[in-house]
């Protein structure tokens, strides 16, 4: 368990960051490196940390570091089983790495385990709030409510996140979340519909929190070893040709037609001709990064025309570049 998750990619290679000019931004002493928002996973022997794109460190180091809802998830596998906690997005901790099991913050609510109980922390004050009974599970409601299940005596129990009891109901299973609404099972057979004061409200239609799903702007289908595109309403666009269909993401797609990668439209028409062996998604200005040969070292930025940017240097790998006019790339 780890990240970044492209550990191993490139075995005794070195990783840091380039700036568009080839410059270095971050120093190239990483095994791995991954983005998320404004800062970077780096994996240096066997730990993980947060640092700033100019390679500063901003935590210490964890056997494992993921991105999650609104900041980290950390871990210390040298304890094993009471070793995880939570970091938000500039790095600060919310919750030290000696639980058993965390989730997310949900409306700044980190629900925790400890031993065989859960409990919560609540991210604006750190507080580690733990009920008196066993709950075999800690949910959050609202911004101020908590919900749990006590398996062994088969109830559910509400609590404000500042400690308060707001209801205890007997039940025979999970309470189900519908709306702002918590459905519970009955022992006799009935349900119950407990709002976040604990109040009984009317049934509500289960259908109201359900969510539809759109249909694809272009489907992928495979016939005679290859693969091509058809529309909403089963007219062809594109023959079966393609190597890899790709998916189709903001109107653009990345099949690999002949062993080469390029980008096509939902027409079926290619704005970037395959012609490359490496082709990236599109960075936040819309251009890619690629290399049409892997061998040579060469990387290019390519914009959303076509248009082709030498990048100076020999690299193995590049990223496309983010907001700022920084890739994560490795040495060549």
């Amino acid at each position: 368990m780890g990240r970044p998750n492209r550990v191993g990619w490139f075995q005794g290679k070195q990783w840091g960051t380039i700036l568009e000019d080839g410059t270095v931004a971050t120093p190239f002493t990483y095994q791995a490196l991954e983005r998320s928002g404004d800062l970077l996973i780096a994996k240096q022997g066997a730990l993980y940390f947060l640092i700033k794109q100019d390679g500063e460190r901003i935590s210490f180091g964890y056997s494992f570091i993921f991105p999650s809802n609104g900041g980290f998830l950390i871990g210390q596998e040298l304890n094993p089983g009471v070793g995880q906690g939570f970091l938000d997005q500039r790095g600060k901790v919310l919750a030290l790495p000696r639980y058993a099991g965390i989730t997310p913050p949900t409306y700044g609510i980190i629900t925790a385990r400890s031993g065989s109980a859960w409990g919560w922390i609540n991210q604006a004050t750190g507080l580690f709030l733990a009920p008196e009974m066993d709950l075999a599970y800690v949910q959050v409601l609202t911004a101020d409510l908590v919900f749990g299940v006590q398996a062994k005596q088969q109830r559910v129990v509400g609590f404000r996140t500042n400690g308060g009891l707001v209801f205890d109901i007997p039940a025979t299973d999970w309470p189900e979340v519908v709306g702002m609404v918590l459905k519970i099972p009955g022992k006799d057979g009935g349900v119950r519909w407990v709002d976040a004061d604990g109040k009984e409200v009317a049934p509500l239609d289960p259908r109201a929190s359900s969510i539809g799903t759109s249909k694809l702007i272009n489907e992928s289908f495979y016939e005679g070893g290859k693969w091509g595109f058809k529309d909403a309403k089963g007219r062809i666009l594109v023959k079966p040709i393609l190597d890899r269909p790709g998916a189709f993401l903001n109107g653009l797609a990345s099949p690999v037609f002949n062993g080469k990668q390029g980008v096509m439209d939902t027409s079926g028409r290619w704005t970037i001709q395959p012609t490359f062996e490496s082709l990236s998604e599109a960075g936040p200005d819309g251009w890619r990064v690629g290399s049409k040969d892997r061998k040579s070292g060469v990387w290019l930025r390519v914009g959303p025309n076509g248009d082709e940017v030498t990048i100076p240097g020999k690299w193995s790998f590049v990223e496309p570049f983010d907001s700022k006019g920084q890739a994560i790339a490795v040495e060549f």
